[in-house]
């Protein structure tokens, strides 16, 4: 009958736009599916890359200023010792001169000891810096 056919064709109709809306809804739940990782993908490739980068300028960072330091601890050795290797230096003259001081005293002493027994001693001092003691000609020597 013309009324079975014609329910018939209307529920395939029916059937047929509700398969085409339910399919043009999985599209595009699909492609914004497909969207939603494309960003999540391009987000994270990102940050991957960005990681990347700041690891490289980290390590950079890293050696400049193990660069930097080694530079200043190397300064600071150097100020050091030169201040020190100042004050050393100063310290020998000073120990020169109290030495000379003390020969110039032990050889005035001698000389003043050697006029009041009427006797003249010289005091030389060898290379080495020992002193040796010498009599006038003629008269050994007495320790």
């Amino acid at each position: 009958s013309d009324a079975a056919c014609l329910a018939n064709a209307w529920k395939a109709w029916v059937d047929a736009a509700a398969d085409a809306r339910r399919e043009a809804e999985e599209q595009a739940e699909l492609r914004r599916r497909r969207e939603q990782f494309a960003a999540l993908v391009s987000r994270t490739g990102c940050r991957g890359a960005g990681l990347l980068e700041k690891a490289a300028m980290h390590v950079e960072s890293m050696a400049l200023l193990r660069t930097m330091t080694a530079w200043r601890l190397f300064k600071e050795i150097e100020r050091c010792s030169r201040i020190y290797k100042i004050k050393i230096d100063a310290k020998r003259q000073q120990v020169a001169q109290v030495q000379d001081g003390f020969r110039r005293f032990a050889a005035e002493l001698e000389r003043s000891f050697g006029h009041q027994q009427g006797k003249d001693y010289a005091c030389q001092y060898s290379a080495k810096g020992k002193h040796q003691r010498q009599a006038p000609a003629g008269e050994p020597v007495r320790l």
